[in-house]
């Protein structure tokens, strides 16, 4: 195949007039605000009652509102708290904010929900706060969309989510210490709702998957590889990069999706950050919307973090589904060196 210029070499050839958008400016009125304050949940209401998903069940139909919390509550080094435990009957957790202080930075990076679905004895959902919330580990940021966020600040970090989790008959949220030495201080809270066992189809139950790998150069990585389960979405896919090399070379591998055993991708990326929305190697930099955005941009260690969220645009299953991403593309651009990844995948199936 002919080599092709890179588009980090040809934006140096053919400047490209970038004018106001309208979106950046949205977005970048909530950097910097004040930190909300643990006692309240943070972040824009978006449950079932106004939800505008044309596929989200139950807008007529949201049962008995419920909730619980965790109010200055001790987290021991690798120790666990219940946030909530349900039993008896149908419903669906519509929220959950928490906020977490911990003085070990590692720590605060792999603290865990575990979330265990109608007497399941593996959780469908394991994931960091880190990887849950898309939520780069840097000291300070702050990120907002419609249905995930955060805030670090230091020791001081809280997170939100509007993801629908729903359950037939039973529900626990636990979460876990990710560090083995510092105990962690926990304000939490779920809403939850309850009574109405709502058709909730190719979404009745969540499961995430998460991983931190090294890929190395033009390698390709699976994101999540699921296969004989029951009918289901692809819901999401956060990534964050850290290239080897002096160059955001590895961005010219794209993402691919294959459904129910194809050999051939039903989607695929014109590079990575194309997958997102994006364009040029990210050139907007860290930018936050609705569906897709860049979390995290550093030109200078040529870190990026990014998210996509398939609301507008499902990705339904029948049987199996593969997502995978490739460090690089050799006939595009020179990548030498291994990137470090962490990707986290959202999906739901219907059982």
């Amino acid at each position: 195949m002919t080599a092709r210029r890179s588009r980090r070499s040809f934006v140096k050839v053919v400047p490209m007039a970038l004018g106001g958008s309208a979106l950046a400016a949205a977005c970048s009125a909530g950097q910097g605000a004040a930190l909300p304050s643990p006692a309240s949940a943070a972040g824009p209401v978006a449950g079932p009652e106004s939800s505008s998903l044309p596929w989200f069940p139950g807008a007529h139909e949201t049962g008995r509102r419920g909730s619980a919390k965790l109010e200055y509550a001790n987290l021991p080094a690798d120790g666990t708290l219940t946030l909530l435990n349900l039993t008896g009957e149908p419903g669906h957790v519509s929220h959950l904010w928490i906020a977490i202080n911990c003085a070990d930075w590692l720590g605060r990076e792999r603290t865990e929900y575990r979330v265990y679905v109608d007497g399941e004895s593996t959780p469908s959902v394991r994931s960091t706060m880190v990887g849950f919330h898309a939520a780069d580990a840097t000291p300070n940021a702050n990120f907002a969309t419609r249905y995930i966020g955060y805030s670090h600040d230091g020791v001081n970090n809280s997170y939100y989510s509007y993801l629908p989790i729903p359950f037939s008959s039973s529900i626990k949220v636990d979460i876990v210490n990710g560090s083995s030495s510092t105990a962690a201080t926990v304000f939490a809270i779920a809403d939850y709702h309850l009574g109405v066992a709502q058709a909730w189809g190719r979404m009745s139950r969540l499961h995430t998957f998460e991983q931190d790998v090294s890929v190395a150069a033009y390698a390709w990585q699976d994101l999540v590889s699921i296969v004989d389960q029951p009918r289901g979405t692809l819901w999401g896919v956060y990534m964050r990069m850290v290239g080897g090399d002096s160059s955001f070379n590895y961005l010219e591998g794209n993402v691919q999706i294959f459904l129910d055993g194809s050999s051939a991708p039903s989607y695929e990326a014109s590079g990575t950050e194309d997958y997102f929305n994006n364009a040029w190697y990210f050139q907007t930099g860290v930018i936050f919307a609705e569906h897709s955005g860049c979390t995290r941009y550093d030109a200078t260690a040529h870190v990026v973090g990014a998210y996509r969220f398939h609301v507008d645009d499902p990705i339904p299953f029948d049987r199996a589904l593969r997502v995978r991403w490739q460090n690089g593309s050799s006939d595009q651009a020179t990548v030498v060196n291994a990137t470090s990844l962490r990707s986290h995948v959202w999906y739901y199936t219907a059982s």
